[in-house]
């Protein structure tokens, strides 16, 4: 019998690769094939294969259905522990947003801290786009918060 990795409980999404790398661990414990989770999740076989070699950012909005369809959540982790799910984006932008105003720094400079515009973050926050990962991830770590990967469900 083939003895396979467990995946990981937890990952830091500041690399997507490692987080691509837990969902194939998750895969192949279920002899599950990557065309038949993507098909679970509605998401292309290209989009997941550019996502593992780190070559493209996914969309967090489809990034949350493939975690969800491996048994995983996306969530803000704070300094102190607690968590917000990313399935409410705009708590996470609101939980982000009440920190850079705690630590009094202005939009313009968090523009240039975490290279995400002022106008990206209010659309997010009004859920007229979705954030690609990468950039909430920037913005996130900027003001002391991790994005974190966990199981949900036994692999």
């Amino acid at each position: 019998m083939l003895d396979l990795p467990t995946p990981p409980e937890v990952v830091n999404l500041v690399r997507q690769t490692d987080a691509m790398r837990a969902m194939t661990h998750v895969r192949n414990r279920l002899a599950v094939s990557t065309k038949e989770m993507c098909d679970r999740a509605g998401i292309t076989t290209n989009s997941v294969h550019a996502w593992t070699r780190g070559g493209r950012s996914p969309i967090l909005s489809r990034f949350l259905k493939l975690a969800a369809s491996h048994g995983y959540d996306v969530v803000l982790l704070a300094a102190n522990g607690e968590t917000t799910d990313f399935r409410d984006l705009t708590a996470c932008i609101c939980r982000i947003d009440r920190e850079r105003r705690a630590k009094g720094v202005g939009l313009h400079d968090m523009e240039l801290r975490a290279g995400v515009s002022f106008r990206s973050f209010y659309a997010w926050r009004n859920k007229q786009r979705s954030p690609n990962l990468a950039n909430i991830v920037a913005l996130a770590e900027t003001f002391g918060f991790s994005v974190i990967m966990r199981r949900t469900t036994p692999a």
